[in-house]
């Protein structure tokens, strides 16, 4: 047997996946990878590259090129020129150096690894190798980890392929992005949202509560009063002073917490609109965009309009329910005229309206046509490449290694939920990608909101606000009608509580109580469409994490993870240390995806060895 130079590539993929962080990237062009560079791809697999020196020093002739990189930005152009790029700077074609100039004249075996979009890279390189590179250069192998194969885009090119070749597939089950989010190349986010401090709107988001129980207690308390303290008598609905301002008191703070909310989503929206300029590495100069914005102009001018006819609205009700606190007393009916002043209730309802069949809705459709600016092509994607090698001689040269036993999800059993959940998701995208309607792209979104467990959280607590919301408004409309303060010929209680916060408007003549009621009705349809999406539990959040060092870990507990070297890792790669808890989209899509590269996995290190072709030493 002869000692054939073997070279063993290792091939990053995609950053994240939504490229969130300009800084982040697969590994750099302009400088070599240290083992201590915090950026370097690989850097939080110790175990894989331990079996991959292993093998390196098992034979004679075995070669690591780990000097390559790109973005790792979600788009199909960067992938095409990182993969061309790849393969010239391998051989020095297209007035590149040439990485291995010593070996141009003689037969080398090439073993391609790579994950995630790392993988389409390596298909890029073989439609390059095609053309480029020496005769005698030869692919003896090609592990995909975790690698999502396009219908349309990055076949691979099999004429740089050995005969006798092997195509070694690592899936996990799990594996969110693979199966689901890489479908969308997405043009790149990059630090954008970092930049807009979306996280910060987020953050107030959740300030904003409204105490019900607060509601009701002041509601309850209403008594007929004299309102006049001279000789006069002036009888009117009075609620409990103590009680009438803990309501007021929750008003103010959740109108002003709203404002504080609107003006943060004002800010995002100007930070998104500015045109981001970003660098890019040499060799993509004149390919990919240096200039974008997120919002363009027409879409930024239409959400600004909406929350400032939103904003307009709150200013005159926050001054009444300011002017009230100061009065002291808390007459029933002025409760909802202060509410019903500018009627904020009726701007927020306009704004969140929903049709539950398509999906549509003033807030939902500009949001929905921010995504489709950012979706730079829309691909469906399966977890196998049988497709791409089906008419080759490589196709049944494939070895499909399924890890996903590997997952430390895999010991909760919740196996069901996640099946339907993915199968729902994955029956969206086959309708998007034949329709590309808009429907079909929000019902994915909403069924990817309704599993996310933050958004499970405010589900629940929304349906009980409105619960107690409905239920204290139809104890008034009875207690009203007890005391006589209603005919109570006029009315019997409905069942539909919708109608009876209609009748009580309109024979009180409160518009506050109906504007109340909409705006119960447009939470209760969202909370509805939600609910319909979700598929049950599918996190498990665990007291403390059996991960960390000052802690035993449970008996039984299956740890994905080596102990993670002594250096630093960057912030970008922070959300890939061990969770605290599994499950949730977060998980999925990152922890999931990554348990491929986490080590060599003893079959595919069998696999890759039986196509080694150099001396054992």
């Amino acid at each position: 047997m002869s000692d054939i130079p073997n070279i063993i590539v290792l091939v990053s993929g995609t950053v994240d996946p939504v490229n969130s962080d300009l800084k982040a990237r697969s590994a750099s062009y302009q400088r070599k990878k240290s083992i201590n560079d915090p950026d370097w791809y690989w850097q939080e697999n110790p175990a894989l590259r331990q079996t991959i020196d292993e093998i390196h020093k098992r034979y004679t002739n075995v070669h690591i090129f780990t000097a390559h990189g790109w973005t790792g930005d979600n788009g199909s152009s960067n992938r095409t020129i990182a993969g061309t790029y790849l393969a010239n700077r391998l051989c020095g074609a297209n007035g590149k150096s040439a990485y291995y100039k010593g070996f141009l004249n003689q037969e080398v075996a090439f073993h391609l690894i790579g994950h995630s979009h790392g993988g389409n890279v390596i298909n890029e390189l073989t439609a390059q190798a095609a053309v480029a590179w020496p005769q005698r250069w030869k692919i003896r192998s090609i592990t995909y980890l975790s690698t999502p194969f396009f219908t349309k885009q990055h076949h691979v090119n099999t004429k740089a392929l050995h005969k006798e070749c092997k195509i070694i597939n690592v899936y996990n089950k799990y594996d969110l992005t693979q199966r689901v989010v890489a479908d969308f190349s997405l043009l790149p986010f990059h630090d954008a949202f970092k930049r807009s401090e979306f996280d910060d709107f987020g953050a107030q988001l959740k300030k904003i509560k409204f105490d019900t129980r607060v509601f009701e207690d002041a509601v309850k308390s209403t008594r007929l009063k004299d309102a006049d303290p001279s000789l006069w008598i002036d009888l009117k609905l009075l609620m409990d002073p103590a009680k009438g301002k803990a309501l007021y008191d929750s008003c103010i703070n959740a109108l002003n917490s709203v404002k504080t909310a609107l003006a943060k989503a004002r800010e995002v929206i100007c930070a998104l609109n500015n045109v981001i300029t970003f660098d890019v590495p040499v060799e993509m100069t004149g390919d990919a965009p240096k200039n974008r914005q997120i919002i363009n102009n027409d879409l930024a001018n239409r959400l600004q309009a909406e929350l400032n006819k939103v904003e307009t609205s709150l200013s005159p009700a926050l001054k009444a329910f300011q002017a009230r606190k100061a009065s002291g007393r808390y007459p029933l009916m002025g409760f909802f005229d202060d509410l019903n002043v500018s009627s904020p209730l009726r701007a927020i309802s306009k704004l969140l309206q929903i049709n539950p069949k398509t999906l549509s809705g003033p807030l939902w459709d500009l949001l929905a046509q921010v995504l489709e600016q950012q979706i730079h092509k829309f691909d469906n994607t399966t977890s196998s490449p049988k497709a791409q090698y089906a008419q080759s001689p490589f196709a049944n040269r494939i070895v499909d290694v399924d890890i996903t036993k590997e997952d430390a999800y895999a010991q909760f059993h919740l196996d069901a939920n996640f099946d339907n959940f993915v199968g729902r998701l994955e029956k969206c995208e086959a309708r998007y990608a034949s329709t590309a309607a808009r429907t079909d792209l929000m019902n994915l979104v909403f069924t990817l909101l309704a599993n996310h467990a933050p958004v499970s959280t405010l589900i629940a607590e929304q349906g009980k606000t409105v619960t107690t919301i409905r239920r204290t408004l139809d104890w008034l409309v009875i207690w009203l009608k007890a005391n006589k303060y209603l005919p109570s010929n006029l009315m019997a209680l409905p069942t539909d509580p919708g109608r009876l916060f209609r009748e009580a408007s309109g024979m009180i003549s409160i518009p506050a109580v109906a504007a109340l009621a909409e705006l119960c009705a447009v939470l209760e349809t969202h909370v509805g469409i939600l609910k319909e999406r979700s598929v049950g539990q599918l996190e498990i959040t665990l007291r403390s994490s059996p991960f960390m060092q000052d802690l035993p870990i449970a008996s039984g507990m299956h740890v994905p993870y080596k102990a993670a070297e002594p250096y630093p890792l960057a912030s970008s790669k922070l959300e890939f240390m061990p969770p605290i808890s599994y499950g949730g989209l977060s998980y999925f899509m990152r922890v999931s995806h990554s348990v491929s590269r986490q080590e060599l996995y003893p079959k595919v290190r069998a696999l890759l060895e039986e196509q080694i072709n150099s001396l054992r030493r």
